[in-house]
């Protein structure tokens, strides 16, 4: 795939995917098509049995799109079409409703209106974000329109390095514990010449015993790493019936059509 712009790695796609609990079979909509990375990550896990529509404004995006997903084999799984999610919303085939639902757009507190008619009861949606504003907008318009279990996370990958040093083993067997005086919270010698040279000796360098060394291994975290790429927000789709007014029981209904026969029985 050509980066004709800024793609989703495998870091975020990976969290997209599991917490939108998309699986073989799911069907996913998807705002702002771009490069085609992440409706790639889409179709090879829904597939065989699922679809993924994408929809772009940019015609000519949408278009280069499709022509790559053909070439690669996913063009059975993956529907494009050009529309503004913003204005014109998802136009999915009738009676068709997605289980999970993605925007990657500059202003997706603006689609979420469209997201909640195109998603199913209990559907998962999930916005890329790159700055905390944006966020913001997007949970206020999530929590009108009935969306809950509203939820933003930060991917952040630590790396850490394995290292090897070669260091001495102390020799405890050559001192006497009556060599060491109190000093505080620490203790030292009272020639501390013992500790390099043989206990007869004072000559420096002249060990009586070459001192064995030994190989250590430590982790540390690295120092550089790769920072802030996104927020991305989750949130679960409400049910989408409301629930029906309480009827009356039947001896009630009964009743009240009693009353009002009488009523009606003695008007004249």
């Amino acid at each position: 795939l050509k980066h004709r712009t800024q793609i989703i790695y495998n870091t975020d796609i990976s969290t997209i995917i599991l917490r939108l609990e998309i699986k073989p079979g799911s069907i996913v909509a998807e705002a702002g098509t771009g490069s085609g990375s992440l409706t790639t990550s889409f179709a090879r896990t829904v597939a065989p049995t699922g679809h993924v529509y994408t929809f772009d404004f940019h015609q000519q995006r949408v278009e280069k799109a499709a022509e790559e997903f053909k070439a690669n084999g996913l063009d059975h799984v993956i529907s494009s079409a050009t529309s503004d999610a913003c204005t014109e919303g998802f136009p999915l085939p009738d009676g068709v409703y997605a289980d999970a639902l993605m925007l990657d757009l500059p202003s997706p507190w603006l689609s979420v209106p469209f997201a909640a008619r195109a998603l199913r009861d209990r559907g998962r949606v999930c916005s890329f974000s790159p700055c905390i504003e944006q966020v913001q907008k997007t949970c206020l318009a999530l929590k009108e329109q009935g969306f809950t279990n509203i939820s933003t996370v930060e991917v952040l990958v630590r790396h850490w390095d394995l290292h090897k040093y070669q260091m001495d083993v102390p020799r405890f067997d050559a001192f006497d514990i009556s060599e060491f005086v109190a000093c505080g919270n620490h203790a030292i010698t009272k020639d501390k010449r013992k500790r390099k040279h043989g206990e007869d000796s004072d000559v420096p360098g002249e060990a009586s015993e070459e001192e064995p060394r030994t190989s250590c291994s430590t982790v540390r975290p690295r120092a550089v790493e790769r920072g802030h790429t996104s927020f991305l927000t989750f949130a679960t789709r409400g049910f989408r019936h409301k629930r029906e007014e309480t009827k009356p029981n039947e001896g009630e209904a009964k009743e009240q059509q009693e009353n009002g026969d009488a009523e009606a029985m003695e008007k004249p």
